[in-house]
């Protein structure tokens, strides 16, 4: 790999970027990306592509975004004047000739060995290149026309022209200097692709193939068999910075599929949801779609899970399809706190005979210790305020049903005020699920009184933090979704 100091420059590119805005087919290559994929196979898993233009529009909106932020400018101050790796100072105009193309980091593998990050990167400068990579490391050979260092560590680098390779072996880096002369390599249309839709002049761009992704672990090929885990091939994600916030979005295509076989409900309604000073609210319509969905893809994954839910259907004294799943009603809400409280609810289409559910549950759930062990179980009991008590190795639940909701809390107090707060609609979102949340609140709620003398350093560190939403939609035609932190402008 790029030897010590050089592979800290490359993963501390996005830190040089605030200093410098505040200062397939056929084997050719089409452009400096292209080159760069080629060095990846193209079943490769997951791909990383990151900007390192900084005269960029998107570096522009960062830096006007971190401005906004008290202290920042210190810190850009530091970054252009030197970046520290161990006991060396690398100047800026040292790796300044380097930048302009994409940085590409892929999950590969060379042969059977297990996978592992390779970096490829077309600089702007072969000469430079090769005396960063020079400099404190020793040349060990040669390989498909590259010269290959070793540095501190064992980390194997490959120079070609102005192409650097990096990965931790030198297998890694020999069998992405080989994959670049083959017809089946990875090609900017294929990666491309992944992201139709997607915001094009991202910072950062994630190309994934859940196929290879299955593949390359064998217990979870049997979801497989489920139809929608099956008909997503590709997937796309990439990171933008606007001028009012930073966004991420996503992009799963299916084919084949029905509405039924979809892991969250169809369709562009949003729920509404339950907002609470300092915690994260979340909506979810139509959450028994969602438990069908993990049902399934439970059954397929686990060998025997179907003949184990038949046994304990029968020992419960419940249906669970029918008397669990099947009584979840047309919402459900969440609210969570990042000091581990949490609570959520669901409609209920009977509660009367959702209750009577729950009291066999609670009574028979011994018994299925028989059947899988009886340490494995939560145990239940008669909690406060009409709740069960359910409690597991890590965690204490309070269930119970109040009105028509079925109500899941870190506390029976929670609960019970949770059940009855009124749900709101969140503007400009779509899908079957919603995620809305104040940073600043959130930050403070978390602090709280540990922040002593700095709470005022503390307030105005995170004044500019407006808001967080995002949503979820699931169609036929695949999965997308949107996630924006917005920063309010000076």
């Amino acid at each position: 790999m790029i030897r010590r100091r050089a592979l800290a420059t490359l993963l501390a590119l996005a830190a040089i970027a605030i200093a410098l805005a505040g200062c397939g087919g056929s084997n050719s290559a089409k452009s400096a990306l292209d080159d760069a994929l080629g060095y990846m196979p193209k079943g490769t898993p997951i791909v990383i592509v990151v900007k390192t233009d900084f005269g960029d529009q998107q570096y522009k909106n960062l830096n006007s975004l971190l401005d906004r932020f008290p202290f920042v400018g210190a810190l850009k101050n530091q970054l252009k004047n030197r970046i520290t790796f161990g006991a060396r100072h690398i100047p800026y105009s040292e790796i300044k000739p380097l930048l302009g193309n994409d940085i590409v980091v892929g999950l590969t593998k060379a042969g059977g060995h297990q996978h592992g990050i390779v970096i490829a990167w077309k600089t702007k400068d072969a000469g430079k290149a090769k005396s960063l990579l020079s400099q404190g490391a020793h040349e060990i050979g040669t390989s498909h026309g590259a010269t290959l260092y070793q540095g501190p560590g064992n980390l194997v680098d490959a120079l070609k022209g102005p192409i650097v390779i990096a990965a931790k072996t030198r297998a890694l880096v020999e069998a992405a200097l080989a994959e670049r002369g083959q017809s089946d390599r990875l090609t900017q249309s294929r990666f491309e692709s992944a992201l139709t839709g997607l915001p094009g002049d991202a910072i950062v761009r994630v190309y994934g193939d859940v196929q290879k992704l299955l593949a390359s672990r064998p217990q979870a090929l049997g979801a497989l068999r489920v139809p929608w885990i099956a008909a997503v091939h590709t997937f796309g994600a990439t990171a933008t910075a606007a001028t009012d916030g930073i966004a991420l979005d996503f992009r799963a295509p299916t084919q084949g599929v029905s509405a039924d076989q979809l892991p969250l409900a169809a369709g562009s309604a949003s729920p509404a949801v339950v907002r609470r000073p300092g915690e994260i609210a979340i909506g979810l319509r139509d959450p028994g779609q969602t438990a069908r969905f993990a049902e399934q893809a439970l059954l397929a994954a686990t060998p025997g899970a179907a003949l184990a839910k038949t046994a304990a259907s029968q020992t419960l004294g419940v249906d669970l399809d029918r008397d669990v799943i099947g009584q979840l009603g047309a919402s459900s809400a969440y609210s969570l706190g990042l000091d581990g409280t949490f609570v959520g609810r669901v409609d209920l289409k009977n509660p009367g005979a959702f209750k009577k559910t729950l009291a066999k549950l609670a009574k028979n759930l011994p018994k299925i210790g028989k059947l899988v062990g009886a340490s494995v179980l939560p145990k239940v009991k008669a909690g406060p305020k009409g709740f069960y008590q359910v409690t597991t190795k890590r965690l204490k639940l309070f269930v119970g049903v109040v009105a028509t909701k079925l109500v899941v809390a870190s506390d029976p107090a929670r609960a019970k005020q949770f059940a009855t707060q009124a749900a709101t609609p969140v503007a400009g979102v779509h899908g079957a699920v919603v995620v809305i949340a104040e940073p600043r609140s959130i930050v403070q709620k978390l602090i709280g009184n540990r922040a002593g003398a700095f709470r005022g350093l503390l307030g105005a560190f995170l004044a500019p933090l407006k808001d967080l939403r995002g949503w979820v939609d699931a169609e036929p035609s695949g999965l997308t979704g949107h996630l924006k932190l917005t920063i309010a402008g000076p």
